[in-house]
């Protein structure tokens, strides 16, 4: 992948810090401030700020706001890629932007002591700049990282928490997340490009990967419970919907159901722990690709304590 390229460095350096303001005691402020330089993807300043309401003791709400950057892989600079004909299959992309994110939230914690129930709950929405895919530009050309896609996502995250008894808990989760998807002002040039991946129709399926690139559903279930003498069982649901990984391959929504049991132990060096899982008990699914089939299967683990 680094071929004819010689050595490749990489140096990168952090600066951080972080304010929290408590000047009542109904209200919490905090404001965070990262600066990052990266030898390949240069400098980026990342703030953040957020301000928690205490309505009382039980109930918050938050409102923040937040940037931040990801900066794109060693080989999406450097790379040099043979293909099996001796030309330049991948080659690497010299000056690159990092991806952008800008992130707004509105929160809510309810956190219910005397029910022994909690709910967390975010709402967002975010635009991502400058948002990578590897494709040719040229028409027999290698394929090449490039900002092509400008991405703006909605949505919202719970989790809810009950323990009604001591030896139960039960955990929900769910999120639901719609992304749409334009191009950069690079993705619309390369759109205009006769042999650029992008070029007229074939610019839909780099758009359904931006907008499908997470379920636009996601649910989970965790019931855990304490049983006689020691054993304790977990049992996990997800319900999860369809997903495209590549270009040319996609997923369909799927349900998984996972179960463990553990015993700890004592009088063998500090205990442990034996425990019996079994994932995917409800069969068969896809994962990543629909030709990656997923079966159930079983594994004993043993952890010792020293």
């Amino acid at each position: 992948m680094l071929h004819g390229v010689g050595r490749v460095s990489r140096d990168v350096g952090r600066l951080f810090a972080n304010l929290e303001w408590k000047p009542l005691g109904w209200f919490t402020g905090n404001l965070g401030l990262s600066h990052e330089y990266d030898s390949l993807a240069g400098a980026h300043v990342a703030p953040r700020a957020s301000a928690s309401f205490h309505i009382d003791e039980q109930n918050t709400v938050r409102v923040g706001y937040a940037r931040a950057w990801r900066t794109p892989g060693t080989l999406d600079y450097k790379a040099s890629q043979l293909a099996s004909n001796g030309s330049i299959e991948w080659a690497g992309t010299p000056g690159l932007p990092a991806e952008g994110l800008d992130s707004w939230e509105l929160g809510y914690l309810g956190d219910w002591r005397a029910v022994r129930m909690s709910l967390d709950l975010r709402v967002f929405h975010e635009r991502v700049s400058d948002r990578i895919h590897r494709i040719r530009t040229v028409a027999g050309g290698p394929l090449t990282a490039q900002a092509v896609h400008e991405l703006k996502i909605r949505g919202h995250e719970l989790q809810w928490k009950w323990q009604p008894v001591d030896a139960t808990r039960i955990v929900v989760g769910h999120a639901h997340i719609d992304i749409d998807a334009d191009f950069s002002t690079l993705g619309r040039t390369l759109h205009a490009a006769a042999g650029s991946h992008l070029f007229g129709s074939g610019a839909e399926r780099y758009f359904a990967l931006s907008e499908r690139s997470a379920p636009r559903r996601a649910t989970s279930l965790l019931w855990m419970q304490r049983l006689p003498m020691g054993v304790s069982l977990a049992v996990a649901r997800y319900w999860v919907h369809d997903i495209k990984w590549t270009r040319n391959t996609d997923t369909d929504s799927y349900q998984r159901t996972d179960l463990r049991l553990s015993y700890p132990f004592s009088g063998f060096a500090r205990g442990g722990e034996i425990a019996y899982t079994v994932q995917s008990l409800n069969g068969a699914h896809a994962e990543e690709r629909m030709q990656r089939i997923v079966d159930r299967r079983h594994w004993v683990s043993l952890r010792l304590d020293f």
